[in-house]
């Protein structure tokens, strides 16, 4: 028998609006320690898919994009031609988005020198401006 317990917030009357009410008082904000890793991490991934040249012009499909998408927005900057974000429940919104876009310009430098990733798998220049959601 399964003693999983029940997850509360799925069975939640008006879940949804609850949540978007509660972003609209109390913004997301997220674990900086938690985005360096992740960023991190997806240098890693994007140094190890370039070697095999499977990143370049590919299409990305990343599934539980949560609230910061930096894993598709890295992968952007290192090569993919299209950037497909799935979730079940919509977590990022533009504050989120604009959040990945400014850490990702200020910390991919520390990121791609700590995980010892050459710097120069990565264009900035690919990501969004500041000015687009």
């Amino acid at each position: 028998m399964d003693k999983t317990p029940p997850k509360i917030g799925l069975a939640l009357p008006f879940r949804k609006q609850l949540q978007r009410l509660k972003r609209a008082v109390i913004p997301c904000s997220s674990d900086p320690k938690n985005d360096f890793r992740l960023l991190k991490h997806a240098a890693v991934m994007v140094d190890m898919l370039g070697q095999t040249g499977l990143l370049q012009g590919a299409r990305v499909v990343e599934l539980g994009t949560g609230w910061v998408p930096i894993l598709p927005l890295i992968f952007r900057c290192g090569g993919a031609g299209e950037i497909v974000t799935v979730d079940h429940d919509k977590l990022m919104d533009k504050h989120t988005f604009k959040h990945a876009v400014t850490f990702i310009r200020e910390n991919l430098d520390r990121a791609a020198e700590s995980s010892a990733t050459p710097r120069a798998l990565f264009d900035l220049a690919r990501l969004p401006s500041r000015s687009e959601p």
